[in-house]
């Protein structure tokens, strides 16, 4: 049986909780894990995810255990703690806020407003919404 490498403990202060969970499911990818069992996924996530995160998702979770919820209830509810998402409305403020920063090339702004834009729910507006940030935030063509 193949079972995951070592897996780097998750630090709020330096990672992203999304980033976090994703690389999680690339690694069950790479060591052909990714279609075990959920519950099997579940095991090896709480192995592995340190003592930090195992605490935090017990105490989110009392009265049930970390046992009794399945895998996709465990990651809703640390996601919905690590990583709460604000509101539309929020999200697209910060948006149509977001200008090229000094020093900051076309294209890493550019990835920058792609990356933003993914929680503005723009739907089939995305790309005229890019556009006109773009020409609105660039500091110089």
């Amino acid at each position: 049986m193949t079972t995951p490498p070592n897996f780097p403990l998750f630090r709020l202060a330096t990672k992203k909780w999304t980033s976090y969970i994703n690389r999680f499911e690339c690694i069950l990818d790479a060591t052909n894990l990714d279609d075990i069992p959920a519950n099997r996924k579940k095991a090896y996530f709480l192995s592995f995810c340190g003592a930090t995160l195992f605490d935090t998702a017990t105490a989110l979770l009392a009265p049930r255990t970390v046992k009794a919820v399945t895998w996709e209830e465990l990651q809703e509810v640390l996601s919905n703690h690590y990583a709460p998402k604000p509101s539309r409305i929020a999200r697209r403020h910060a948006f149509r806020r977001r200008s090229q920063a000094e020093g900051e090339s076309i294209s890493e702004y550019m990835a920058a407003l792609r990356s933003a834009a993914l929680q503005c729910d723009f739907r089939d507006h995305l790309d005229n919404m890019l556009l006109d940030q773009l020409v609105c935030g660039v500091r110089d063509l």
